[in-house]
């Protein structure tokens, strides 16, 4: 009994899942699923399965948010200034802000909110 209970529970709740995302899909344009949804959704998972090590995935996406933004803010910085600095602008060009890796920053940065919220809820 309990586990058609729960198997109704879980079917349930897939298909309210479904209609959410048809009466979504109405409204809101595919870029939207790209940069908004999968790295919600993805950020979300990850979370979920490394909650009890969620320390050291914060550590882990502080150092790469960090780094990336202090070597950015570098090259900005020395491209402002006129000066050549072959190893930082090498680092910055190799990086390239291309779609996918500004995809990779959204996740990080929704991870980290997500990481902060919990700290919030959970240390209060």
């Amino acid at each position: 009994m309990w586990k058609k209970f729960m198997m109704r529970s879980y079917l349930l709740a897939f298909l309210i899942f479904l209609l959410m995302a048809y009466v979504f899909s109405i409204y809101i344009g595919p870029e939207n699923y790209y940069f908004v949804f999968i790295p919600i959704f993805v950020s979300s998972i990850l979370f979920w399965l490394t909650k009890n090590h969620y320390k050291k995935v914060k550590a882990l996406n502080d150092l790469i948010l960090c780094s990336v933004a202090a070597l950015a803010a570098m090259a900005k910085a020395l491209n402002w200034l006129k000066t050549e600095n072959k190893p930082i602008h090498f680092l910055f060009d190799a990086i390239s802000f291309d779609v996918n890796l500004v995809t990779f920053f959204i996740f990080l940065l929704t991870l980290k909110g997500i990481i902060a919220f919990y700290e919030f809820r959970h240390t209060s």
